[in-house]
This record gives C-alpha cells, sequence and structure tokens, in this order.
C-alpha cells in the first residue's frame, strides 16, 4: 500500500479517512469516517446519531439535509441519484430509498452515503465525464459483482470509461479475520474463475479465509479499470478496535462508519 495514497484527518474533532487520487481532480468531496462517531441509525438514539451526522457535514462543507442513503440490503439494485432523489434518508431510516447497495450521480450537491462495519465501500470517480458512483460490498454484494455493475452502470448512463475511472476501497474486515463457511467459499468457486486470488483454505484452522479487496479487484479488472487507478486503504475493521466499528468483532448491536461522496 502506498502510504501517500490515504490520509487521515481531522477537524473540530472529526476523524476521516481521504484518498488523495479521488481529491486530485477537484471535483469530488469524499471521507470514510471513523470512531467514536456512529452515523447509522441502528444503535444509538436518532438525536444522537443526527448530531453525529450534522457534525461530519459540517467538517466536509456538505449539507446535511441532503444526505442521500439507501436500505442497503445486500442486493444487487442501483440507483441513478438526482436532485429529485437527495436527501432520501438524512433525517431518518424510514426516508432511504428502498432495497438499495448501489448509487451513481453525475449530480453536483448530491452527497451519496453508505454505512459500513466490515462491508467493503467502493468509491467510484470519473474525472472525465464529471460522475461519481458508491458501492456497498459485502461477501454478498461482492459475489453479485455489485463493482463490476456500477462500473457497467456509469459507462451506460454518463459515457463513463473505464481506463478513466479512479477507485478506492475504503478499509473493511480483511482476510486476517474474514473466515467464511464451506458454502460461501463454494459459491465464490462457482462464479469467479480466479477464486484462487481471494480465497485460501487454513488447514491449522479448516476454515476458509476471504479478501474481499481482492475479490472487488478481480472485477475492476475485469471493466478494464486500469491498475494504478486503484487506491487500497487494506484497513482492516476488526483489527483496528480503537478507530473502527465491526460487526464480526462486536457482534449485533455495534455502530456504523459512513463513506460520503459529492461533486
Amino acid at each position: 500500500m502506498d502510504p501517500n495514497k490515504i490520509s487521515w484527518k481531522e477537524e473540530q474533532g472529526t476523524r476521516y479517512l481521504v484518498f488523495p487520487p479521488l481529491g486530485e481532480a477537484g471535483l469530488s468531496t469524499h471521507a470514510f469516517t471513523s470512531r467514536p462517531l456512529d452515523l447509522g441509525f441502528g444503535r444509538e438514539k436518532r438525536e444522537e446519531v443526527l448530531k453525529n451526522r450534522r457534525k461530519v457535514c459540517r467538517v466536509l462543507g456538505m449539507n446535511f439535509l441532503l444526505l442521500t442513503a439507501g436500505e442497503q440490503v445486500h442486493g444487487t439494485k442501483i440507483v441513478k441519484v438526482g436532485e429529485a432523489e437527495r436527501g432520501r434518508g438524512a433525517l431518518s431510516p424510514e426516508g432511504v430509498i428502498r432495497h438499495v447497495d448501489g448509487f451513481i450521480s453525475n449530480v453536483p450537491e448530491v452527497p451519496l452515503t453508505i454505512l459500513t462495519a466490515d462491508c467493503v465501500p467502493i468509491f467510484i470517480l470519473d474525472p472525465v465525464r464529471k460522475a461519481i458512483g458508491l458501492v456497498h460490498a459485502g461477501w454478498r454484494g461482492t459475489l453479485c459483482r455489485m463493482t463490476e455493475r456500477v462500473v457497467l452502470m456509469m459507462e451506460e448512463e454518463y459515457g463513463s470509461r473505464p481506463e478513466d475511472l479512479i477507485v478506492a476501497l475504503g478499509p473493511s474486515i480483511g482476510p486476517c479475520c474474514y473466515q467464511v463457511g464451506e458454502e460461501v467459499a463454494s459459491a465464490f468457486q462457482k462464479q469467479f474463475p480466479e477464486w484462487p486470488s481471494f480465497i485460501s483454505f487454513e488447514l491449522a484452522s479448516e476454515k476458509w479465509t476471504l479478501d474481499l479487496w481482492k475479490a472487488n479487484r478481480v472485477q475492476l479488472r475485469k471493466v478494464k479499470v486500469r491498475d494504478d487507478n486503484i487506491v487500497d486503504s487494506r484497513m482492516c475493521t476488526s483489527c483496528h478496535n480503537d478507530i473502527f466499528f465491526s460487526l464480526r468483532r462486536d457482534g449485533s448491536p455495534t455502530g456504523r462508519m459512513m463513506s460520503l461522496m459529492m461533486l
């Protein structure tokens, strides 16, 4: 990992991660939040979550009321977000866009968001066509090729060329901590000829391990995104108890980090 490709910032007591390559074009604002701020509605009182969201938006220069969120059901639905959709889910979980795990947009001032504890948040920027994508990819979303689907949708909707895209894979559970069952390993083996590059079997524990970062890189390569345009934090949420929430480590309920991206 190139340390120059990720950067921690702290402003007004809010610590967050950014990927400098996404900001070099001067087109987008983005962030991946950290503990102790819980940005999801699953654990904290609603008033506390809204307070945390306002705090993050103030630091990033985003309009808190325009935060746009999906239900996140580990499915394959992707929504093209415009002015009509922005603000859905900003104030309550009831207001989110239903059954959505991926967003694309080419409209300025539309802050896209996803919530994660161990799943991979994937940021996509097209600096040529001026468009963005944001993907929620746990093992189910990765198996369903959500990252690949979002890139193809950006091609279709905006004329994006994969070789122009800049992609960042945010912190998630790493292969060091992500053991999966035989049924999950088998599902990937059936869908991905490249599976030996991201699934391994540990003889000592007799468990399979899954590398979600590499599995999503496989998809990006397939749709011709350049390797040198992919930034990978390779930071495991389960390992870093001091800065990240982790469902696998902490159990339920636990907090959520938020990935935000806006033109």
